[in-house]
């Protein structure tokens, strides 16, 4: 043996009767990452000397449906449901130079309806999609009770790579509107996410109020309500959806 190797290497046997000898050392170095919140296309580059990375997506959530406020009684609107989530591991050689995916984006809220929030996806060779949640459908007053179902949780596509996560989205939680002599309306909770909690529900007697976004990335949006004013309310919008890539170099 001879030398103090340079930095990275590593001192290892030759077997019995060999002297060891400095090589390069196969273990990791480092921990990185990288994390994409804008919506749209995007592409992740690896560091270079990243030898697998965790990767994690998750489907935006689904915007709540619009109320068609009129005297007839009171209106809640259907929530929506939360986004997708997986959690996967990728080599570097599946990686390659680079991967193109895309962050979902929340589903915004309808005047008379809503739509899905939008997938998360990733282009390994089998592609991953982390589905957006469903939208929520609006409503309209009426003399009746009726309850309003939430819009269903993403589920994902998996592809290249070894999983660890393969979680669904939360579904939106139920609206009720009461009778028009009771006048009161339970506001619908969006459904939750794996790194979001939906828009909250309550009981109200009074008001006329927008449908409301959740907190964190990919849940779904709540209810709108109005309580026979007469008066239309937006939905709201379903939380955008995010891709997390941590590196091991």
């Amino acid at each position: 043996m001879s030398g103090v190797g340079t930095s990275g290497q590593v001192l290892t046997s030759g077997g019995a009767g060999v002297l060891p000898t400095w090589a390069s050392s196969s273990g990791i170095a480092t921990v990185t990452g990288q994390i994409v919140t804008a919506t749209g296309a995007f592409t992740y580059t690896p560091t270079a000397s990243m030898k697998y990375v965790i990767v994690e997506l998750l489907g935006a959530g689904g915007g709540s449906g619009g109320v068609d406020g009129n005297l007839s009684g009171p209106a809640s609107s259907g929530t929506g449901g939360a986004g997708a989530y997986a959690k996967f591991i990728l080599t570097a050689a599946q990686v390659g130079a680079s991967l193109t995916g895309s962050v979902g984006a929340g589903g915004a809220g309808g005047a008379a309806g809503a739509n899905n929030g939008g997938n998360t996806t990733l282009a390994t060779t089998a592609a991953w999609t982390a589905a957006g949640g469903a939208l929520g459908l609006g409503t309209t007053g009426t003399t009746t009770p009726n309850p309003i179902l939430g819009g269903s949780g993403g589920t994902n596509t998996t592809g290249t790579g070894t999983i660890l996560v393969n979680m669904p989205g939360g579904a939106g939680g139920p609206a009720y509107n009461a009778a028009a002599t009771q006048n009161w309306v339970m506001v619908g909770k969006g459904g939750d996410s794996f790194y979001g909690s939906g828009a909250k529900g309550f009981v109200v007697t009074a008001g006329s109020v927008a449908g409301t976004t959740g907190t964190g990335y990919g849940s779904g949006a709540g209810s709108a309500y109005d309580l026979s004013t007469n008066v239309d309310r937006a939905g709201g919008a379903g939380a955008n959806g995010i891709a997390i890539f941590t590196e091991f170099c």
